[in-house]
């Protein structure tokens, strides 16, 4: 990721399976790293995955 080596982040690159629905999961690049106590994963999501939660009065139904 290019963020992460821009500022010097060690990061390790790795794949994550992740559930992209109910139907469907992908195997995704991600990114592995920590600072001071905490550890994060970033995963790189396709775009069409890409979508806006539904707003709470529209799910009043």
């Amino acid at each position: 990721m290019r963020f992460l080596e821009q500022h010097d982040v060690p990061a390790e690159s790795r794949t994550r399976r992740l559930r992209l629905d109910l139907e469907r999961s992908a195997d995704l690049p991600a990114w592995v790293f920590s600072t001071e106590e905490l550890a994060f994963d970033v995963a790189v999501l396709p775009l069409t995955t890409l979508s806006q939660a539904r707003s709470p009065a529209s799910m009043a139904c």
